[in-house]
């Protein structure tokens, strides 16, 4: 696995613990403790509530403010990607996870913000 490149996937990229580099500490002890300990693997964050397009339906519901933050902690600097909408039932918790990123914004290399309205 390897980074993509910057706008590769931006809009079909969610937090989600099926996807690297979640995926490689659920693989075997070593990798989990290979994988928390290297920043660069976290450097990104991509979190998109855009409506459904192409298969992508948005962050699960696993896609916690406790799971950016640990992504977040898990990092050294950060690529902040965030595709925000006005989707009534995930409002809150966009706002929350904004929230929790912005308490790390001294680390962030490049932030990309989206937004969708009606």
């Amino acid at each position: 696995w390897t980074l993509p490149p910057s706008n590769h996937g931006l809009y079909h990229t969610t937090l989600d613990v099926r996807q690297s580099p979640w995926v490689l500490t659920h693989v075997y002890q070593k990798w989990r403790t290979v994988s928390i300990s290297n920043p660069s693997l976290w450097s990104t964050i991509a979190i998109s509530y855009l409506p459904c397009d192409k298969g992508c339906c948005g962050p699960l519901p696993s896609a916690s403010v406790a799971m950016a933050e640990q992504h977040v902690a898990r990092a050294q600097n950060l690529r902040v990607h965030f595709a925000g909408s006005e989707i009534q039932d995930s409002q809150s918790l966009q706002v929350q996870i904004l929230r929790c990123l912005i308490q790390y914004a001294a680390r962030w290399n490049e932030l990309f913000v989206h937004l969708t309205v009606r």
